[in-house]
This record gives C-alpha cells, structure tokens and sequence, in this order.
C-alpha cells in the first residue's frame, strides 16, 4: 500500500492547479477570497448635488438589469422623454437621516430631480445624484451582496477541494494499474487480474461521474457569483443612485417620493378621435384614415 501511495504522488502533477482549471472559472477565486476577507473600508462615492452647476458626464450602460428599491407610482411619457415618480417608505428615528433612491435609469436628467414628502414628520432638506465614480458606498444592500459571494466563495473553496481529492484518489487508482508484482510477489491469477479491473473499471467510471457532478456546480456557483462580483466593483452596475436629506422631526414611518426626467422615452399616436356632430359621440380610429 505505502508503495502504491508513493508511486500515486511521485509525478510532477499540480493536483490544486488542474482543480483550479476544472472548474472554468472567469475570476480568480483565491484572488476573490482574499478580497472578500479583508474588511470593506467604506468610501462614499463622488457625488454631486442635483441643483449643482455643469452637467453630470454620462456614464456607460451597466452590465446588469436595474434594482430599484422603490415603487413606480407614476410616468407620464413626452416626445422625447418621460416623468417618472417613484416612493419609498421607511421607518426612521429622528434627526438627520437620508433615504436612497437606488436602480434609477442611467438617462435621467439631473435639473429634473425633485423630492416631496408625502407622509410622516420630516422634510426634505437635500438632494444628491451619485455621479457613479469612485467607490461602491458600503451600504447595507452591498453588505448583503458581500455576504451572499462570501458564502459562494466558500461553497466554491469546497468544491475544489472535493475535485482536487478526486483528482488524487485517480492518480492512485493509475498507479495501481501500473505497479509491477514485487519481488517475492506470486503473479496473479488471470481471475484475480480481470476481477481487480473491473473493480478499477468500476471505481475510475464514479470517479469520473463525480468529477463532472462537481465541475457543473462549480460552473454553476461561479455564474451566480460573477454578477455579485460585478456589484461589488461598479458603482453603476445595476443603475443610478440618488439620496434625499431628511430632518426626522419624530421616529415614525416617512413617504418619500422621487420625481425625475428621463431620456430615452418617447410616444407616438396611433388613434385619432373622431367627433360625430349629429350624434356628439366620439369614436377612435387609426390616425391614418
């Protein structure tokens, strides 16, 4: 046995790097792990106030659908643009206190922001856009983000481990194929000989169901991870961000709404209406005829 295990690790094969490379991952997990263990120093991002002068650059598309964490309440769609109100309501003890506006499109037109309170005891005493430069802001949506990738940097770290052992125990059941009889050894039977390989046969077909059942979840954890990792690294990956200042008179439930212009929208008729004189009934039709 000692010789066989001797034998099994005797090659120059990196069992860790070709675990690594059986998973198929686009990042590098050990570089992720380390990132996610040192402790996040949170940076707010640059930001700039929505009634400051010059306009904000236009920043690149994200590479992820919108978040809002915010109801639509209404849109009212223009020629070439839209007004959109959306709420939020939350609970807030009194004092200084700021509510974010998160998931906005990347077209809004900062010298249409406005902010109203429509219920609880506050008001509105500020309003920021987040440029989408510098740092992700430490919020408690990106602390969630954060502890979701840590916990599937843990499970990936598991699976790699399991491929990686798996990947040894083929390299003993080879060896075993390849050993010799020893010196003193009978050589065996040719029933002793077919019935060890197809136990070999046997154990390198689980072997290998195994290895395929751990490299589809480590593909499948790395496609889950990779958008969390995206988040994580860009301040716009799932949209823009506007805060609004409140000063809390009382602890209580606030309404907040956030109203906004945004480009990109635009309407055409398809009807038109039609005023029958006799009967004073109006009837819509395609506005062509």
């Amino acid at each position: 046995m000692l010789v066989l295990v001797a034998l099994a690790f005797a090659g120059s094969n990196n069992y860790a790097e070709e675990a690594k490379s059986r998973m198929k991952l686009s990042f590098d997990l050990d570089a992720v792990e380390g990132e996610l263990a040192a402790s996040p120093a949170p940076a707010p991002a640059a930001a700039r106030s929505a009634y400051g002068n010059g306009p904000v650059a236009a920043p690149q598309p994200p590479p992820l659908p919108l978040e809002p964490n915010s109801t639509l309440d209404h849109v009212m769609v223009l020629r070439d643009r839209a007004i959109v109100t959306r709420a939020r309501e939350v609970t807030l003890e009194s004092g200084a206190r700021r509510v974010r506006f998160e998931g906005l499109p990347l077209g809004i037109d900062p010298s249409t922001l406005t902010a109203e309170l429509r219920g609880g005891k506050a008001r509105v005493v500020g309003l920021e856009l987040v440029s989408g430069t510098g740092d992700v802001e430490e919020t408690e949506r990106i602390a969630e983000v954060r502890k979701h990738a840590t916990e599937l940097t843990d499970q990936l770290g598991e699976v790699r481990d399991r491929i990686e052992a798996l990947l040894v125990q083929r390299a003993y059941l080879d060896a075993a194929v390849l050993t010799p009889p020893g010196e003193g050894r009978a050589t065996p039977s040719l029933d002793a000989v077919k019935g060890t390989l197809g136990w070999l046969g046997d154990a390198e077909r689980d072997l290998a169901t195994k290895l395929r059942a751990n490299e589809d979840q480590a593909q499948k954890l790395g496609e889950e991870l990779e958008p969390l990792l995206v988040k994580l690294h860009n301040p716009l990956a799932t949209g823009m961000t506007v805060r609004v200042d409140l000063d809390v008179a009382s602890d209580g439930p606030v309404d907040v709404a956030l109203r906004y212009g945004v480009f990109g929208a635009s309407w055409s008729p398809t009807y038109a209406a039609r005023l029958d004189p006799d009967s004073q009934s109006v009837t819509l039709g395609p506005a062509d005829k």
